[in-house]
């Protein structure tokens, strides 16, 4: 090949891709229109988890960072305090997340949505131009990734880091292709991929594409081992743990973290068999025809069905239609099988405990029942259909499908181009715009009525999403999300350092961390279990109905006093108006506007009523008297806490001060408050335990007049600390644990890999052809 061939063939590969790009606009074209609006689901007017979490996920270390005027890893505004890094979705290590973190996620956020929903697209078209489709074919399989209705479903649910993590789906699949073909030499690109996808935040999507990968990896390995190409299985399955290895390593700055903090979460132990196994019903198959067979997002049966962007089987028919000619006349393709059993497990994996086969997986595989909604292999099964659906309509262009000769890629010369290999395949085209690189030869050329007939099949196809994705989103100008409304306000000049409780309709996440307020219930998905025992222990109602959100309302006399008092929780927001308890006080009455307010749409104000705690404690203060409970089941140890006086007591594990005479209840000043860095002064004459209402967590360590001090967990959540009689400077520090140990540990990692990409040696070797996987000896 020339090398002006090969510019020009460059240059038709970056038309493809801005083509694809403009077919994304048009899909999304409202956002074009109005581009500072946020992109949000028709349900619920317009609040959803983008509008809730994710904004305020987006917004948490920059924000501290304006308070505090330093990068603070805690963040005591939600749920009695949490870390900022061991959180998955904070995605702290995902490079898009910083654009937010530095230009506002408002501003970014719904425009990174749709970078990534074309991505995902981009990857689909370079695996299809990989396999040798046309240009048109890849572009089709793109637009259809593109607009995949269960993605824009989650999308206009806000599942920020879900779609990121997808996004790298079919890039993943690509990577797997060329190490397959390679008999594992181009693992570089899979570690690569995987940690990307790991970073943006979503772990179940990523755990499901190993899953389906390693597996395909075993079944390859055991049929070269059966044909007797022991050396192909070896350097397959060697090759498969090094890729697997190096991201481990690459991932291990955020996996570290994660994993000791999941350690202190509720989902630790893995969840039951009937919340892991929630997954599409046989009813669901009716959407394969018609997408709100069974109702739409804002007005389906969510007892019946569930969720709406849960359990989406839609595909699009057209789509749908040509992925199963796809199928059927281009079987003889090695990727074909490969791509379609892989998407026939993740389809019967996706209904749950519908099937036999989720239970085998639930009790064989490990991880399996840390994850809810199974049915989210659905995202694969959308890139499998779009695949499949690209060779569908190549075989309608042309008269035969390409033929591959599954040779080896050729060394770079490149750290880059070896490690990802993407400009080396761009440009690697052949006149006709089909790849001429490792995997593919020279194609028939286009026939001009099977253009016509793609054309159409394009149009179609992109009508079909287009019309799901005007049904399914909605669109929220900047100037109608709630700021500086009446309810935040008053919390400004009156709450102070003590707590609200209040739901998220009338004061949401992302206005209590701009206000600076401290709330005991917030849209957190990775819960600490010493919160849930501590809001157990709050909220009078049965176990079942613990909200641990605060989506919906909790009656004020269900509130438990001395925990109430405990937590420093000064005031309670209603909806409606309540008799108040003894101890509490109406102190003010108003409205609010809605969250936000959908472009188009009129919604009504809400009535608030705020309910004043005349008794709160300070955040830190001191106690003499310790009752000492251990080895007792965790519903025993709430009843004791309900019916403990903290300011007569403090429950703990062991008692370790001596004598009787304590310190009466005193209470401490906070002279500095850094998020991660507390110091408190304390003075008393007898003996006592000092209380910090934060939650305790591994993370914590003490100081105690410049000296170490063990730090106890005081009435079941709490931070406590055994003081001798005088004056003390207490002095709490956080430092996330795992994260100066992961960053080594990738840091190392990220050197390997660039080691591997050095060329071994300048002269020239020739490498034997690779024999087509699955191909028999």
């Amino acid at each position: 090949m020339t090398h002006v061939a090969s510019r020009t063939s460059l240059r038709q590969a970056v038309l493809e891709v801005c083509l694809l790009l403009l077919a994304t606009l048009g899909l999304y074209h409202q956002l074009v229109q109005h581009p500072t609006d946020l992109m949000v689901g028709v349900h619920s007017a317009g609040t959803n988890d983008l509008t809730g979490p994710f904004l305020r996920l987006r917004e948490i270390p920059r924000t501290l960072h304006q308070q505090f005027d330093k990068w603070s890893m805690w963040d005591p505004y939600l749920a009695l305090g949490m870390p900022v890094h061991g959180n998955p979705q904070m995605a702290l290590c995902y490079p898009p997340n910083w654009i937010s973190m530095a230009f506002g996620a408002e501003d970014t956020i719904s425009w990174l949505l749709v970078f990534h929903l074309w991505w995902g697209g981009v990857g689909c078209w370079l695996l299809a131009r990989r396999w040798g489709l046309s240009g048109l074919s890849a572009l089709f399989a793109g637009l259809v990734a593109c607009g995949a209705p269960y993605v824009v479903a989650h999308t206009a649910e806000g599942h920020v880091a879900q779609i990121y993590t997808v996004a790298w789906m079919p890039w993943t699949l690509w990577a797997f292709d060329r190490f397959l073909t390679t008999d594992g030499r181009a693992w570089r690109a899979v570690s690569i991929c995987l940690a990307l996808s790991f970073f943006a935040g979503h772990v179940q999507e990523l755990y499901y594409i190993g899953l389906l990968t390693s597996g395909t990896v075993l079944v390859i390995a055991f049929r070269a081992w059966r044909q007797q190409q022991t050396a192909r299985a070896t350097s397959l399955l060697l090759r498969w743990g090094l890729a697997g290895g190096i991201t481990v390593g690459l991932i291990a700055c955020d996996l570290l973290p994660i994993w000791l903090n999941a350690k202190e979460c509720v989902r630790g132990e893995g969840l039951p068999m009937s919340v892991a196994g929630d997954g599409l019903k046989l009813a669901h198959l009716q959407q394969l025809l018609d997408p709100f067979a069974l109702g739409g997002p804002e007005d389906i049966d969510r007892v019946r069905y569930g969720f709406y962007w849960c359990k989406l089987c839609y595909f699009g028919i057209a789509p749908l239609l040509l992925a199963i000619f796809g199928l059927l006349t281009q079987w003889q393709r090695p990727e074909t099988k490969r791509l379609t059993w892989q998407a026939a497990f993740a389809f019967v994996f996706s209904f749950g405990s519908v099937t036999p086969l989720f239970g085998l997986c639930y009790r064989c595989i490990p991880m399996i029942n840390s994850f809810r909604m199974p049915s989210r292999m659905l995202f694969f099964c959308s890139f499998a259909v779009a695949l499949l659906a690209g060779l569908g309509l190549d075989r309608i262009l042309r008269p035969a499908p390409a033929r591959r000769e599954d040779e080896p890629a050729p060394e770079a010369t490149s750290a880059v181009a070896r490690s990802m290999d993407a400009s080396s395949v761009l440009s690697r085209t052949n006149e006709a715009g089909t790849e001429a690189n490792s995997d593919a030869v020279s194609t028939p050329r286009l026939r001009p009525i099977g253009v016509l007939v793609g054309v159409i099949a394009l149009a179609i196809a992109g009508g079909e999403i287009k019309r799901h994705a005007d049904r399914v989103l909605a669109y929220v100008p900047r100037e109608t999300l709630r700021t500086d409304s009446e309810l935040s306000r008053f919390f400004k000049r009156h709450v102070g350092d003590a707590r609200v409780l209040a739901p998220l309709d009338l004061y949401s996440d992302p206005e209590a961390l701009r206000d600076s307020v401290r709330r005991v219930r917030g849209y957190e998905p990775v819960g600490q279990f010493r919160f849930a025992l501590m809001l157990d222990a709050l909220l009078n109602v049965p176990d079942e109905q613990l909200d641990f959100a605060g989506f919906g309302e909790t009656r004020l006399d269900s509130v438990r006093h001395s925990i109430a008092d405990l937590l420093g929780v000064k005031y309670y927001v209603s909806s409606k108006r309540q008799a108040a308890p003894p101890g509490w006080k109406l102190v003010q009455t108003g409205q609010v506007e809605a969250v936000v307010t959908p472009r188009g749409v009129t919604t009504a104000a809400k009535n608030f009523g705020i309910y004043e705690n005349q008794t709160p404690l300070p955040r830190a203060f001191v106690v003499g008297k310790a009752v000492e409970l251990t080895g007792v089941d965790p519903k025993k140890r709430v009843d004791t806490l309900e019916q403990l006086d903290p300011r007569a007591a403090v429950l703990l594990e062991r008692d370790v001060l001596t004598g009787t005479d304590r310190a009466p209840f005193t209470p401490a000043t906070i002279t500095q408050d850094q998020g991660d860095r507390i110091v408190i002064e304390t003075s008393t004459e007898l003996p006592g335990y000092l209380v910090l209402a934060e939650l305790m967590h591994p993370g914590w360590r003490v100081l105690v007049d410049q000296q170490p001090a063990e730090i106890l967990t005081a009435n079941l959540g709490l931070r406590g600390v055994a003081l001798t009689a005088g004056r003390h400077t207490v002095e709490f520090q956080f430092e996330v644990p795992g994260q100066r140990l992961g960053l080594q540990i990738s840091s190392a990692a990220l050197l390997l890999l660039l080691i591997s990409c050095l060329p071994v040696s300048k002269q020239p070797k020739t490498v034997a052809t690779a024999e087509p996987y699955g191909a028999p000896k």
